[in-house]
């Protein structure tokens, strides 16, 4: 198996797509929404990005699996060999609004654990990547966590409030999470990517990102490159994430243990 090799295409695949969907941003959109409270859009570039992106794997590796987002099939098993996991727009809410706080993200991963990943937001000009052992780079440049180690001072970034308006039992349980953060650190934001949040840690232009309810495309590529920049990633009970987890805290690792001091378990 020539990882390498897929790393190199992954690379390629991702700028090629992510500047062609960026050149289409401001053309007409179709947007349409996967459940009844329309929170949860998705566009044809997103579809059309998908395509590219799925196009362009089998060409070279046509026996490989692809777990991604806009594919209605996800029986996949996460623990398959020469996995992709795919995500072609990461903020699509933030696409077809104009923003350019989206992402296209890939990773590849054998046997349960991630290999590498690549996160490339066109519109801002950051490619986040990361290969197993190899660190994490944006824009070439190696990264590596903040040294920030109190969460007064710390600016962290959520994604707790995605799909709370359809939440019912668990909406005052994350509600309250989210005013705990608040309270505590130093700022919070929302920045409506999870892997645009998770490399921002990576980065160290922030300390940490608290997510829930999120997918193997949601994350698997950015908490590599968290990973190869030096952070940590657990589940709120602190246990090592795995692609089939959605609630995780990702940080610099130095205010980890402050962070899970503020979750509901």
């Amino acid at each position: 198996m020539d990882v390498e090799q897929r790393y190199r295409l992954a690379k390629q695949i991702a700028t090629k797509v992510g500047k062609k969907i960026s050149d289409l941003h401001f053309d007409q959109i179709e947007i349409e929404f996967k459940d009844k409270h329309l929170e949860d859009p998705v566009t044809n570039l997103d579809k059309l990005a998908q395509k590219l992106i799925v196009e362009s794997i089998k060409e070279k590796f046509d026996s490989d699996h692809i777990y991604a987002e806009e594919n209605q099939a996800h029986n996949i098993d996460l623990k398959s060999t020469k996995l992709w996991v795919i995500d072609p727009i990461d903020g699509t809410a933030n696409f077809m609004h104009g923003s350019p706080f989206w992402g296209v993200s890939i990773a590849f991963a054998h046997n349960g654990q991630v290999v590498f990943g690549l996160v490339f937001c066109p519109e801002l000009d950051f490619l986040y990547e990361a290969f197993n052992g190899k660190g994490a780079y944006l824009n070439g440049n190696l990264i590596t966590v903040s040294k920030i180690a109190l969460l007064e001072h710390s600016l962290i970034t959520s994604g707790i409030t995605h799909n709370l308006k359809k939440e019912t039992e668990k909406k005052e349980k994350k509600l309250k999470m989210f005013l705990k953060l608040f309270e505590k650190a130093q700022r919070l934001r929302i920045l409506g990517s999870s892997v645009l949040q998770i490399c921002e840690v990576a980065a160290g232009h922030s300390e940490a990102f608290v997510g829930t309810g999120l997918k193997a495309w949601d994350f698997a590529a950015a908490n590599k490159i968290l990973e190869e920049a030096g952070g940590k990633t657990s589940t709120m009970n602190n246990q090592p994430v795995i692609l089939g987890h959605q609630d995780m805290i990702c940080s610099n690792g130095l205010i980890h243990d402050q962070l899970l001091e503020l979750v509901d378990r």
